[in-house]
């Protein structure tokens, strides 16, 4: 039998390696990735997906992460399957908060000049179908060029197989500096929840959105989780907040501690979300597609935008007129009421170059409509804006009512609107409320109209969109 003495030595033995494991688990607050990026999140369940949880979080900061990955979560290296193509496989360890990751992923990457870019996942996933210009010359110098480095170095053995069952990441290197280093862990990839972070060369970090912010620059002093969607939210200066707002851009440029800058673009068009971590380190979410992650050499701002558009196209040159003072507001009750607004503007010698009707002006809020009751002469008030030298715009909404003569239209003339992948996933029950869509997958929705709405699908490249966009919509 023990003696207490000795029961006593073996117990502070066995609390001596409980606290040396946490120790040698636990992550500085500074560097943390959230394992529960949930709300009403508990230590039973925090541990139950074999992440770490900090009951004394909040002595730092109350946006530090309470419940975070363990060290060198991820992927380890499963195979060479080409000669930019690696086989990644699924480390054992903290479970997806939001489903099964896939035991396989496919690590790609290619050069497209003196850019890079990387491919995360399988062949068959989303990706959105607009075309880029991916063999573009980027031209910089031999020194400003981006580099990759795999980490770690990978031997492949007689089968084919990696000789390492280390934790696999890799770093986009200029020179010295590290522009992105995954080795902070965190790669996720289920079905419906996908997962990236990385250690950043410096806090200097300008972009992504579209959100309202207070300052160019992020604010890497605390943990903050920037939403990218695009829905019918305006930016609020008043309240500071981190909503997502109308448009959607996965894209920011970076300077690093020598002043230069580098551009990274990550492409996809599923929700979207990115936190930003005091490391500093960025935390890229989204729950679909791959990822898909150009990485834009620079070495100046101005250089990383111009890449930047050479890649995706540049924006057409807009009507002079276009570029001069702009006039829009929601909630006009007639065109009465427009008239006076923009009387007062001109008597006040206020500058105005365009005049915008938001969708007041509409019977119902259906597109391509006028109210004949409260909006009576509104195109010889138009007429008489041109006069004087005025622009006027008609704002149109991308929802078209379904039992009217504008979607009738649209239908007999072959126009793609939005649409479920299958039938099973239809929701017949409001379907069937409908003639002209009871019998479809299209995918219906409620906005402004009274009944529900279809969207015009702008993708719809099998015919270049002209049904779409010229057949049906418009007379």
């Amino acid at each position: 039998m023990l003696t207490n003495n000795l029961l006593n030595k073996l117990i502070f033995y066995i609390l001596f390696l409980l606290i040396n494991l946490i120790s040698s688990t636990s992550i500085a607050p500074n560097f943390r990735i959230d394992c529960a990026p949930i709300p009403g999140e508990n230590k039973s369940k925090c541990l139950e997906r074999g992440c770490i949880w900090d009951d004394n979080y909040d002595k730092y900061h109350s946006s530090v992460p309470l419940c975070y990955f363990p060290p060198k979560t991820g992927y380890r290296v499963q195979k060479r399957l080409s000669k930019n193509k690696l086989l990644l496989e699924r480390i054992k360890g903290a479970k997806n908060p939001y489903g099964e990751d896939f035991k396989f992923l496919e690590f790609e990457v290619e050069k497209i000049s003196s850019a890079l870019h990387v491919k995360i996942g399988h062949d068959k996933r989303f990706i959105p179908p607009i075309e880029l210009n991916l063999n573009s010359k980027i031209e910089t110098s031999q020194e400003d060029k981006l580099n990759i480095e795999i980490l770690p170095q990978f031997k492949q053995k007689l089968n084919g197989l990696s000789d390492s069952d280390e934790f696999f990441s890799f770093n986009i290197v200029r020179n010295k500096t590290k522009i992105w280093d995954t080795s902070i862990g965190g790669l996720l990839f289920a079905d419906q929840y996908i997962q990236i972070a990385t250690y950043l060369p410096s806090d200097r970090i300008y972009g992504f959105g579209e959100n309202p912010h207070q300052s160019l620059k992020h604010d890497f002093s605390k943990y903050t989780t920037w939403g990218m969607l695009g829905r019918d939210q305006p930016p609020d200066y008043y309240n500071p907040n981190s909503a997502n707002l109308y448009g959607v851009h996965p894209f920011y440029i970076g300077l690093e501690p020598n002043g230069k800058a580098h551009g990274v673009l990550i492409l996809n068009s599923n929700a979207q979300e990115i936190t930003t971590g005091p490391g500093p380190h960025l935390i890229y979410r989204t729950i679909g597609g791959r990822l898909d992650i150009l990485f834009l050499p620079g070495p100046t701002p101005e250089q990383v935008i111009q890449q930047f558009q050479q890649i995706i196209g540049r924006p057409c040159m807009p009507a002079y007129w276009a570029l001069g003072y702009q006039f829009s507001r929601f909630g006009y009750k007639s065109l009465n009421d427009l008239k006076q607004t923009i009387n007062r503007m001109i008597n006040a010698k206020i500058p105005i170059d365009v005049v915008f009707a938001d969708i007041d002006y509409m019977e119902r809020y259906k597109d391509f409509s006028v109210d004949s009751e409260k909006w009576v002469a509104m195109k010889e008030y138009i007429n008489n804006l041109h006069d004087k030298g005025l622009r006027f715009v008609p704002i149109v909404d991308p929802a078209i009512q379904v039992n009217y003569d504008v979607f009738e239209r649209a239908i007999k003339s072959g126009a793609k609107f939005v649409e479920w992948e299958r039938f099973d996933q239809v929701q017949h029950s409001i379907q069937k409320l409908y003639p002209l869509t009871k019998s479809t997958k299209i995918m219906l929705g409620i906005v402004w109209p009274d009944k529900h709405v279809a969207f015009p699908d702008f993708f719809d490249f099998d015919r270049e969109g002209k049904n779409t966009k010229n057949g049906g919509l418009t007379k």
